[in-house]
Order: C-alpha cells, then structure tokens, then sequence
C-alpha cells in the first residue's frame, strides 16, 4: 500500500476482516489496539509482550492469541457495534501532560 495517511488506515481497519499480528519481537504493537478500538478481529502471536497486558489488564473481546495456526478462529467478525472506543479498555489511565 506504500504511505497512507491516518484515516485511509483507520478505514482499512474497519473493512478488513481481521488483522493478523505475526511478529516474534514486537508482538505488542499499537495496529493491535488501534484495530481492536475500531471493531476489528486481531489475532495476536501469543508472546511474553502480549501476555503481559493480558495478565495485567486483560485483552479486548475481539482480540484473540494464538500458539500456532491450528488455534486460529477463521470465523466471521464479532459484530462491530458491540466494540466502541470508549470502552474501559481504550480509554487512558495515565496523566501524560
């Protein structure tokens, strides 16, 4: 796709889906939130970073980890609307400013 702007990556996140998140190192990045925020499926590599917010906070209903592809759920997206971002899980719990 090369360089899209915000909301044309905002969009995608709302057709797709689900957004599939293979990385062995950076498994806790941010298009894991951004897309559960917007009602995506993410299916995560279950690794120590994202265990960790699991243990810590918990993960997103749409947000499922997986060991290995046999674990992945290939049904049809949770329905959207039951995912907004004012969701305890998507709002800040730090005071930044």
């Amino acid at each position: 796709l090369g360089q899209i702007s915000r909301s044309q990556l905002f969009d995608l996140y709302q057709r797709v889906d689900a957004v599939l998140i293979v990385s062995v190192e950076e498994t806790l990045c941010l298009p894991i939130f951004e897309a559960a925020s917007l009602g995506a499926k993410v299916m995560v590599l279950n690794k120590p970073y994202i265990q960790a917010i699991k243990d810590w906070r918990g993960l997103p209903q749409n947000v499922q980890l997986f060991d290995n592809v046999k674990q992945l759920e290939l049904t049809p997206n949770i329905d959207k609307t039951t995912v907004s971002s004012k969701d305890h899980y998507f709002l800040p719990d730090w005071l930044i400013y």
